[in-house]
């Protein structure tokens, strides 16, 4: 507890320097995420507007501590992959660091949507990234809530528990059907690599009849 408020305290001084490059502020930024440091909101937002492009990290920094990442995905583009790249490469995602799975699962979504060509190749590079990584945290996730889920003993105390990452486990399966569905017309699917689409795909198969189940009956009571 002392930590964090002694890096509290310095990071509030350092936002207020008025020399503060670009740089060091989304340094400051990605160690803030990194640290689960809350308690900074109106420094960063003061600081921000001494700087171009720099407010939708911001933005998103600040969404994501106030739980409300679901909402400003809805509003994000293709060009904002750079913004959400950003975010994702810094937080941690194994489950026993209790991580955002909705925030993951809202990044799919986003993905669902986006999947359309643009001229602009350092834009294009960026989203790539953000698929890639997007995909192999979701992967991992999946792992962690098949292995959970079969532990029987750890979750037997906690029905909620269990509900939620039942929830959380088809909630991702029905953003990679959709991601499956549509990959030939996708022009970024094959830039994943042949081990992430056949994770995909053996996901899929796996649990073929129970996802059907879901998303024609469960899900729109639990939506």
């Amino acid at each position: 507890m002392e930590t964090e408020l002694e890096f509290l305290s310095l990071y509030k001084k350092r936002l207020k320097g008025p020399e503060l490059e670009e740089y060091e502020f989304k340094e400051i930024l990605e160690d803030i995420l990194r640290n689960e440091l809350e308690g900074l909101t109106e420094e960063l937002v003061r600081a921000s507007v001494r700087y171009n492009g720099i407010s939708k990290y911001v933005d998103l920094v600040r969404s994501y501590f106030n739980g409300e990442t679901k909402t400003l995905l809805e509003t994000f583009t293709i060009a904002d992959a750079p913004v959400l790249y950003f975010l994702i490469s810094n937080l941690k995602w194994s489950l026993d660091e209790f991580p955002d799975v909705s925030l993951l699962i809202s990044t799919l979504k986003y993905h669902v949507r986006t999947q359309v060509s643009v001229e602009d190749k350092n834009l294009r590079k960026e989203y790539i990234r953000l698929y890639r990584l997007s995909i192999y945290h979701t992967l991992n996730i999946l792992v962690d809530l098949g292995d959970a889920l079969d532990l029987e003993t750890t979750l037997e105390k906690d029905e909620e528990l269990e509900k939620l990452m039942i929830f959380w486990n088809y909630e991702i399966l029905d953003q990679f059907s959709k991601i499956y569905e549509t990959r030939k017309e996708s022009p970024y699917y094959k830039k994943l690599g042949w081990f992430k689409r056949w994770a995909i795909c053996g996901h899929l198969s796996d649990t073929k009849e129970a996802l059907y189940v879901y998303q024609t009956k469960w899900r729109p009571f639990w939506a």
